[in-house]
């Protein structure tokens, strides 16, 4: 099991295994107005 940012990438690299969205909220921006929630993946093979 594995999170990751929801990218095309990612999706590309574990098309083959089991996703599950959430939104995640972040805190952590330079920038105060970019904080707040993104698409985070959890990934299984399970």
């Amino acid at each position: 099991m594995l999170s990751n940012h929801n990218t095309e990438f990612i999706n590309q690299l574990y098309k083959n295994t089991i996703f599950m969205l959430y939104k995640a909220k972040r805190m952590i921006n330079s920038k105060g107005t970019g904080r707040g929630f993104i698409e985070e993946v959890v990934i299984t093979n399970y």
